[in-house]
């Protein structure tokens, strides 16, 4: 995993996460809600060659309704991943790794109100395994992680993703957990 595009939201533990990217891998950018801030980033990622795409949202976004949250997360990375593949399809060879909340399975343990996180999660599941499905034969590998943010380090959820993108190439619309076994 020689160069990543990490997309996500702002927030502090994306902030972090980005930093810790940075540290284990050769060259990272960053993109939030589908947007390059800077027009001369946008510039560069197109002619870039990133090999891997993660779409994680560590901070916490479930504010608004279910439009606003699917907005958020569900539509930009769908937008991302939708340039990701475009370009990769040509060089038959990339990877989308989505680190999504462990909660997405359903159990949020405790917390209330959160069903349009659920749902934008899951539809990050559901939109995995489908580029997975579609485009596989094209060397497009996806698969999803669920993280429990609260309980798993960042370097570990760094040094694992890390892992999986480059020894993994063969799992493809996979769904595995890094969750400390909350989740079975």
């Amino acid at each position: 995993m020689k160069k990543l595009l990490l997309h996500t939201l702002p927030g502090p533990k994306a902030e972090e996460l980005f930093k810790e990217f940075q540290q284990h891998t050769e060259s990272v950018y960053l993109s939030r809600s589908g947007l390059i801030a800077d027009a001369q980033v946008a510039t560069d990622l197109a002619t870039e060659d990133q090999e891997s795409l993660i779409i994680a949202f560590p901070d916490e976004y479930s504010q608004g309704d279910l439009s606003e949250t699917i907005d958020k997360v569900l539509t930009s990375s769908f937008l991302e991943i939708q340039k990701f593949v475009q370009i990769r399809m040509k060089k038959r060879f990339g990877q989308i790794l989505c680190l999504v909340n462990a909660g997405a399975n359903g159990l949020l343990y405790g917390e209330s109100g959160q069903n349009h996180v659920v749902a934008a999660q899951g539809g990050l599941i559901g939109l995995t395994k489908t580029i997975s499905k579609e485009y596989s034969k094209r060397g497009i590998i996806a698969n999803v992680l669920y993280i429990d943010w609260n309980n798993i380090p960042l370097s570990e959820i760094v040094i694992r993703s890390k892992s999986f993108l480059t020894d993994n190439t063969q799992l493809k619309g996979q769904v595995l957990a890094l969750d400390g076994g909350r989740w079975l």
